[in-house]
């Protein structure tokens, strides 16, 4: 019926159709549409409802026509009268196919004007709210011309810029209109993500690129910065990866705020939807992996995005498992560098089972270094320096109930797992228990530089049952440099003075004199908990461990240094009668 209209005489046309050819003015350059025609449309379209599907054939008719011949004035037009109607009307189900198929046709054409036009009327369109849901899968065909207007390659930097802000704003109003609808496409489903998450990352690494180029060109004996210094040189790395001076939005700007948007309306089982399109992105460009300042840049604007702290452990475990995908051990280093910058964010709500993955296969991926081929090389050395500093930056995080756990957990992987390996390997005995040594020493300093973090207040409660006996049991370890470490393990958790650097060393401490200022060690009364710690068995077994090691005839000089050490601070904070009386 429209098409068959647009023939006839005028008379003899619906008054509908009249309606809307006098809105548009008789010079098709002219962009500015009739305004009381249409407001006189508007007012037939919502006594007249029924009519809507007919104007918004007729529309796109004459906006397929007009696109043709090169009327790009009247195209202006055709979209201000579906955008007002779309605005005005209550029912959208009846005419919202024509509609989308209108803002597609404007996305496809090359005009870098009319592009920006259709994504402005789509953006105006995601934030009305009455529209009925429908089943229909235009939006995927509009995400894709979006995707495309990221990657835009004009020669014109300023047109490109533009064109690219627009498809990354499209994608933003995509996500508004159908992230939270389930009668719409499914926006995180993988082929979905990919796309989305393609056209952001390629305009964050645009940027990050340009901003480099110019960091060198302004200062080229400059020194790389840091990995602790990354996200803030990449919170400005649009300097360079956008337009010319003021000359609107920069793609990176709008890139990082479309992964903004994103992340914060992802719930807890859409979190892998983001993640793994971004690990797949790195993959396949590991020039970004090493050096990781775009990979710890785009983690922790995810991780800070989160609508939800409990969610961010998610995250973190799934850039973990990851390790077991990546065969290169620096591309392995740098994942690790990334989880460390981001697990301070996860492990303050992260409790059970989630503490026990992370460290689980932390530890795995330590023993499985160690056991490698090169496992002397300085990339494996490196590698295992990063996976320690990490699980003592997640212990970091948590509270000291909890970094009594990490510890636990930590001494009793070495017992449950090496076990495992001394049977399924082919090495020479010796070989294996150099191994042994280097695996229990790695966990050894993980264990002490966690308990250098925690603050005791009772010692029973730094020492429970379940701990105390397997860290004493591996102070009898014939090897001085083991021993060594358990030691600074026990002064770390005894400590609660900060008395051990006063005894770092064997010496005798001057009385306290009032005229030469000499100081005197503080000593306090010690608590019920204490005293009932030191006559209970734990607490006899301790000192009989520590009298034992004293007589090793493999110890060194540290080792007694050490051993001295630990026994002047048990009889500071436990310095009761009762307990000097066992000394």
């Amino acid at each position: 019926m429209p098409r068959r209209c647009q023939g006839c005489c005028g008379m003899c046309k619906p008054r509908w159709v009249r309606l809307v050819d006098n809105i548009y003015p008789k010079n098709y350059l002219n962009k500015q549409p009739n305004g009381p025609k249409l407001n006189s449309l508007t007012h037939y379209s919502c006594r007249n409802p029924e009519k809507l599907a007919r104007i918004a054939e007729y529309l796109e008719s004459r906006l397929q026509r007009d696109l043709y011949r090169r009327k790009t004035g009247h195209v202006f037009v055709s979209m201000d009268i579906i955008d007002n109607l779309i605005k005005s009307c209550q029912r959208l189900d009846n005419f919202i196919c024509t509609y989308l198929a209108m803002v597609t046709s404007l996305l496809e054409n090359k005009d870098p004007e009319l592009q920006m036009t259709g994504t402005q009327s789509f953006e105006k369109f995601s934030e009305i709210d009455k529209e009925t849901p429908n089943y229909l899968k235009e939006y995927a065909t509009l995400l894709e011309c979006f995707v495309k207007m990221c990657h835009d390659a004009s020669p014109d930097e300023a047109v490109r810029c533009r064109v690219r802000c627009a498809g990354l704003q499209g994608i933003m109003s995509m996500m508004r209109k159908v992230a939270s609808d389930d009668l719409q496409i499914n926006i995180w489903e993988q082929v979905h993500m990919n796309q989305i998450l393609w056209g952001i990352l390629f305009n964050l690494e645009e940027g990050l690129q340009a901003s480099e180029e110019a960091a060198a060109a302004a200062a080229p004996t400059a020194a790389a910065p840091s990995v602790g210094g990354d996200v803030a040189l990449l919170a400005e790395a649009g300097d360079g990866g956008g337009c010319a001076s003021g000359s609107g939005p920069r793609p990176f700007d709008k890139a990082k705020e479309a992964l903004e948007d994103l992340v914060m309306r992802a719930n807890y089982n859409n979190m892998n939807c983001i993640v793994d399109p971004v690990l797949t992105h790195l993959d396949h460009n590991p020039d970004l992996w090493a050096p990781n300042r775009f990979a710890v840049f785009v983690f922790h604007t995810i991780i800070c995005r989160i609508p939800k702290p409990s969610q961010a452990y998610a995250v973190v475990d799934r850039v973990i498992q990851h390790l077991n995908t990546v065969k290169s051990t620096p591309v392995k280093k740098a994942v690790v560098q990334v989880v460390s910058s981001i697990v301070g964010y996860a492990a303050s709500d992260a409790i059970g089972p989630a503490v026990y993955n992370v460290f689980k296969e932390l530890c795995r991926q330590l023993m499985q270094s160690i056991w490698s081929r090169d496992e002397s090389s300085d990339v494996e050395s490196q590698y295992r320096e990063e996976v320690i500093n990490t699980m003592v930056r997640y212990s970091e995080a948590s509270p000291d109930t909890q970094k009594v756990e990490i510890m636990k957990y930590i001494l009793s992987f070495e017992a449950q797992h090496v076990r495992m390996l001394d049977q399924s390997s082919q090495s020479q005995p010796e070989v294996e228990e150099r191994k042994r040594k280097m695996l229990l020493k790695s966990l050894l300093k993980t264990v002490s530089m966690v308990a250098e973090n925690y603050r005791t207040t009772v010692i029973s409660n730094a020492f429970p049952f379940d701990f105390l006996p397997p860290l004493l049991k591996i102070s009898m370890n014939s090897d001085p440099g083991i021993r060594v470490v358990v030691q600074n393990i026990l002064q770390h958790l005894i400590d609660r003075h900060s008395y051990r650097e006063a005894f770092s060393r064997v010496r005798l401490l001057p009385l306290p004199d009032s005229s030469t200022g000499a100081p005197s060690p503080r000593h306090d009364k010690p608590s019920r908990q204490d005293m009932q710690f030191m006559r209970s068995a734990m607490g006899s077994e301790l000192l009989t461990h520590l009298y034992t090691q004293l007589q090793e005839e493999s110890n060194r000089v540290d080792n007694f240094e050490k051993l001295y050490t630990t026994l002047c601070l048990l009889a500071l904070e436990t310095a009761a009668d009762e307990a000097l009386v066992e000394f």
